[in-house]
């Protein structure tokens, strides 16, 4: 667990999130200039944020313990503990929603054998590679990024413990990112796009760029930090944030040149993206409010919407179809689209959904759980939201 939150990450992961929210939601797809319509890359910047954090508090724990073996089965502890409960929490609720509350059937129909080999595969974590064949359908289809993280968090910590060189480290890692970004995913023909959009095996090079970036500023520290207090100067800070938000804001809006050729993107449009993302947290990792602006107000609501970004992750469709459900049942809401397609009021009214579920979800499962697990593994939790942007940084 990590000790400390960066500010900027946070923010990062929320503009992750919110990405990936315009691309699936028709209330938001529809309201938005066709630039921000196709934000999948919202999907690799959470890979490399993910890469970069993990392989953070790993080598933190590692140092620690000095690296006893104990070190992987607190990182295996850790891990279940901050994944499973909500995902077992929004599994039960989408059950729970196809058996009881599915008048409009925003929540499938299924037998229950289907409903079943749908849990076996989320649990089992082969759910992306049921999407990359095209076997079957996953109601809960944005899981299948999650499967790829556990494949590579399965053997990341392996790697990190039994390959004690960080230069050697950071050269298998380089080979993985070069071997499937420029040769494996671009040269491979005869698989279906989906076998190339969800298979761990062709994104994997986007978390081990994020840990190739962790190790890089680990073993560079002392040179990036005073590159980084430059940047705290007030002309080179707006400089600074300025590029950030380009930065990010090119990462949400560089799909859209391949909206009209999907191997061109799942095969070009992929590298471009990692690159863009490595720069951008590269940038947030000096965590200096640069998304902030140095504003405790805004600050916050980056935070607010980073800390919750995995319950937005896994909860933003099941929010969709209760919201829809909603609109099926009440009498006060008949004579709206169903579908929440495009104005404002569609988004309006399933933002609050989504935002309520999360919370409730936040509160009442993570929370506890993360908790629990500090306990067990004598980690500190992290400051709600850190506001502070006088105090010493923080530490990834």
């Amino acid at each position: 667990m990590q000790t400390n939150r960066i500010s900027d990450i946070e923010a990062l992961r929320g503009f992750a999130v919110f990405y990936v929210i315009c691309l699936h939601i028709p209330a938001f797809i529809f309201i938005m200039p066709e630039y921000f319509r196709h934000g999948w890359s919202g999907v690799d910047l959470f890979f490399v944020i993910s890469g970069f954090v993990v392989t953070r508090a790993f080598r933190r724990d590692a140092d620690k313990l000095n690296g006893s073996a104990k070190v992987l089965g607190r990182f295996y502890l850790k891990r279940a503990f901050r994944i499973l409960p909500a995902l077992v929490a929004c599994v039960l609720f989408w059950i729970w929603g196809w058996a009881f509350f599915n008048k409009s059937g925003a929540f499938g129909h299924y037998t229950g054998a289907e409903v079943l080999r749908q849990v076996q595969a989320i649990f089992l974590f082969y759910a992306n590679y049921v999407k990359g064949f095209y076997l079957y359908e996953i109601h809960i289809f944005p899981i299948w990024s999650l499967n790829v993280e556990e494949h590579f968090y399965f053997l990341f910590p392996l790697l990190a413990f039994f390959v004690k060189n960080p230069r050697v480290r950071v050269g298998i890692l380089a080979a993985v990112v070069i071997g499937i970004a420029a040769i494996y995913r671009p040269l491979t023909t005869n698989r279906l796009w989906t076998y190339l959009s969800y298979a761990s095996d062709m994104r994997f090079d986007q978390l081990a760029a994020g840990v190739i970036l962790a190790e890089v500023s680990m073993a560079k520290h002392d040179k990036l930090r005073a590159w980084f207090d430059r940047l705290k100067r007030p002309n080179f800070h707006r400089m600074g944030s300025v590029f950030a938000y380009a930065l990010a804001l090119s990462i949400w809006t560089m799909p859209w040149l391949f909206r009209n050729d999907q191997m061109a993107g799942l095969k070009l449009g992929m590298i471009i993206s990692m690159v863009l993302s490595v720069a951008v947290v590269f940038l947030a990792s000096g965590n200096l409010d640069l998304f902030s602006l140095r504003n405790r107000v805004l600050e916050r609501v980056l935070n607010y919407f980073g800390a919750r970004s995995y319950g937005l992750y896994l909860f933003h469709m099941p929010a969709y179809w209760v919201a829809n459900e909603i609109i099926q049942r009440s009498p006060l809401l008949q004579g709206w689209n169903v579908q929440l397609y495009g104005t404002l009021k569609d988004a309006v009214y399933y933002s609050i959904v989504l935002l309520v579920l999360v919370e409730v979800v936040y509160q009442l499962v993570e929370k506890p759980f993360l908790r629990l697990s500090a306990r067990l593994t004598g980690a500190q939790l992290a400051p709600e939201s850190p506001v502070s942007t006088n105090a010493p940084k923080r530490s990834a």
